[in-house]
């Protein structure tokens, strides 16, 4: 399980004439043999959290306390291959993570604080586990093969390329990527849990988020950067999903 959190620079520029900072988060958790690819703007900077267990381990320290009944868990610890993404989806993770990176910083000679790590890494592990443990990708449990991943990942940076543009059509990606629309449909779901057209919008509303709260720009051109035709329609869509004004985390 990979948890990541990262600084990059959105091609927007700022009123000092430099490309606005953001930070993501993302949470991935895949079986050893599947190849991932992960593209990212240039001058990206992040922290990773890796996080190899056993089936035994997981199963003991994780489900059988926490999460009574998941069976289906453990059918996708045997599978050979595996890959799902979530975007930000545990409120505590950046918190827990900051604990971690402290002190791993604080090592001297290799000796640190193993005790609190391990409590830290379990409270983060659970964190992930709360917040996906009924989602349908984990109880349908569709493993995909490493090149249709490879080209998930490519219809990823298609989308991410495109985020201030209207969103382009599930046929022109599947082009892009060599693959059927049919099939990059169904695949993009299976891994990242939204259509593509849910992918785009949802992202485009993480950026707002962003540009709100770490940017000194206008929200009408917000609006603009994130595609929509009016500061009015977007403050819909905004308060639709994060059930305030964007005016409110100005």
């Amino acid at each position: 399980m990979s948890f990541s959190v990262f600084e990059y620079e959105f091609p927007i520029k700022n009123v000092h004439g430099k490309n606005t900072k953001l930070l993501s988060t993302c949470w991935t958790f895949y079986k050893p043999k599947t190849e991932v690819e992960t593209y990212f703007y240039k001058n990206t900077k992040g922290t990773f959290f890796n996080f190899i267990f056993t089936k035994k381990w997981i199963t003991e320290t994780i489900l059988k306390p926490f999460f009574p009944h998941k069976e289906y868990l453990v059918a996708f610890f045997d599978n050979e291959i595996g890959f799902y993404t979530w975007l930000d989806i545990s409120p505590d993770a950046h918190q827990i993570a900051k604990k971690i990176s402290k002190i791993i910083a604080a090592e001297k000679n290799g000796i640190f604080d193993v005790q609190s790590i391990n409590t830290l890494s379990k409270d983060l592990i659970i964190s992930f586990f709360e917040n996906t443990i009924d989602d349908s990708r984990m109880i349908e449990n569709n493993a995909l093969n490493n090149s249709d991943y490879a080209k998930i990942a490519k219809a990823e940076k298609i989308i991410l390329l495109n985020l201030t543009l209207p969103f382009i059509g599930i046929d022109a990606i599947a082009k892009q990527v060599s693959m059927s629309a049919t099939k990059i449909k169904s695949n993009f779901k299976t891994v990242f849990g939204f259509s593509m057209l849910q992918y785009h919008k949802e992202k485009n509303m993480l950026l707002a988020m962003q540009l709100i709260k770490k940017s000194d720009i206008m929200i009408q051109n917000i609006a603009q950067i994130t595609g929509y035709e009016s500061a009015s329609k977007f403050s819909i869509a905004f308060k639709k999903r994060f059930r305030n004004l964007p005016s409110t985390y100005r």
